[in-house]
């Protein structure tokens, strides 16, 4: 009875106030758990406000609020929704003191490094988009600041990207998306914070605006959309997911494209008629039998090539594998690069056919390797079969390949010389297949050099960048 009554009272007494772990800023007497050394910590951290520029009284006593610590600056800098700055207070001040419990038994961790773990975890995905788009991170942390300043700049972009978070909605499930207005606003923080003087952008000045002019335009996209889609039963190529929506912000063009605040004028932002060939960024689903080749391209190539190979063997003068020494079964033997060059333009031909419906938002490097393969494999079907046919008037076999490991120019084939060329991105494709380690560094690479070798391989994608398995993993 007694407990019941314990309970009771405080039932009573938090009655007014609405929390949902920690009660921080409780009135009266503080709770247990904000008494715990971590929790003060970091709620003496958040209330840091001192060197920031003050608002002009007006706009508070308009908004009726009171800066008790970063959070409610960035509230009034940027109009984010009380509820939602109560919510991200306390997810801050929690996820702050959960580091700092982790790391309490080691020496020499004061709080500067708790917020600088923090920011690594929550800024690891800004900054590596940053690097893939060759655009400079807004978070500027100076190196001649003293440690209090720069755990109070840490501490003010963190709190702008859970505040971002905690209004974005369904935009959470589009991390680049994110990524862009985050940018854009650090941008808009840094100006505040190095001039001194508090200015919150046009727009911005009343409680709510964030959500009105940068959410709600996406999530009236993301409606359409989900409307479009018709209950996931409509067709993949007439309707853009989250995915599709969020590889727009995978290319440097984005800022070009949708600015900031957004252009409402974009074609992001504007439904397309029904008859329209909706958009697609790098992959439209097209149901076919045909993608029984072009997905195990390499599987069919090798059968193909090892059936014709064992073909041309067994109905030799000898009809055993001892026939290959024999120069014109040798010669007849290489002709299996004709064959390959021949499946290799099939292969390119459907990666065309199948993918021609994401080619209007495709971006023209992706369109001009498609082509530039197309091209190459069309070469390659023309040259290899008049070299071979030119091969076969004059000497050829073993005895000729082996001059060509001897480095003998002179006496060496056109088609010896044009195997060995067709060879060569096969080459480096099996070496990066054996090294895949290597492939994940190359894929991971932001050096433009690398992005160029890497291009004729596979386009490239923000995600799933290097995550290909071990050497052993392959092996086992």
């Amino acid at each position: 009875m007694k407990r019941a009554k314990v309970v009771e009272e405080k039932s009573a007494h938090f009655k007014s106030y609405k929390y949902n772990i920690v009660p921080l800023n409780f009135p009266g007497s503080a709770e247990p758990v904000v008494e715990l050394p971590e929790i003060k910590s970091a709620m003496d951290a958040i209330r840091n406000i001192d060197g920031l520029p003050k608002p002009h009284m007006s706009s508070m006593h308009r908004e009726g609020k009171s800066i008790w610590d970063l959070l409610d600056w960035l509230s009034l800098a940027f109009g984010f929704q009380k509820s939602n700055v109560e919510n991200q207070r306390e997810n801050m001040v929690l996820l702050l003191a959960n580091i700092s419990t982790r790391t309490s038994g080691q020496e020499g961790h004061p709080l500067v490094n708790t917020v600088n773990d923090l920011w690594e975890k929550i800024f690891g995905n800004y900054e590596s988009w940053c690097r893939y788009l060759h655009v400079s991170s807004r978070i500027m942390i100076k190196y001649d600041d003293t440690e209090l300043k720069k755990q109070q700049l840490m501490l003010l972009h963190i709190g702008l990207y859970l505040l971002i978070w905690g209004e974005a909605s369904n935009v959470r499930f589009m991390p680049e998306c994110l990524c862009y207005i985050f940018h854009h606003m650090a941008k808009q923080l840094n100006q505040m914070v190095e001039e001194s003087y508090f200015q919150p952008p046009p727009g911005f000045e009343a409680e709510g605006s964030f959500l009105n002019i940068v959410i709600e335009p996406i999530y009236k996209v993301l409606q359409k959309e989900s409307q479009r889609s018709k209950g996931g039963t409509a067709g993949h190529s007439s309707w853009r997911n989250y995915d599709d929506l969020n590889e727009q912000f995978w290319s440097e063009k984005c800022f070009m494209k949708l600015g900031w605040p957004w252009d409402l004028s974009a074609d992001f932002f504007h439904q397309e008629g029904r008859s329209a060939r909706k958009p697609k960024t790098n992959f439209v689903e097209v149901r076919t039998f045909l993608h029984l080749f072009r997905s195990f391209n390499r599987m069919w190539i090798f059968f193909t090539l090892a059936f014709q190979a064992m073909l041309i063997v067994s109905w030799s003068s000898s009809g055993s594998l001892s026939g290959i020494a024999d120069a014109t079964v040798f010669r007849s033997v290489l002709s299996v690069f004709i064959t390959a060059a021949l499946l290799n333009f099939i292969k390119v031909t459907l990666d065309i056919l199948l993918t021609f419906q994401a080619w209007g938002s495709m971006e023209w490097t992706q369109i001009l390797r498609y082509l530039l393969k197309f091209f190459v494999a069309i070469a390659w079907i023309i040259i290899l079969p008049v070299t071979y046919s030119s091969s076969i008037k004059s000497p050829s076999g073993a005895g000729k390949l082996l001059n060509s490991l001897t480095w003998n120019w002179y006496n060496q084939s056109v088609y010896n010389f044009a195997i060995i060329i067709y060879m060569i991105p096969n080459i480096l494709s099996a070496l990066l297949f054996l090294l895949p380690q290597l492939q994940n560094i190359m894929e991971r690479s932001n050096w433009r050099a690398v992005i160029l070798l890497m291009w004729w391989i596979q386009p490239r994608l923000y995600i799933a960048r290097g995550m290909h398995e071990d050497i052993f993993s392959i092996f086992k």
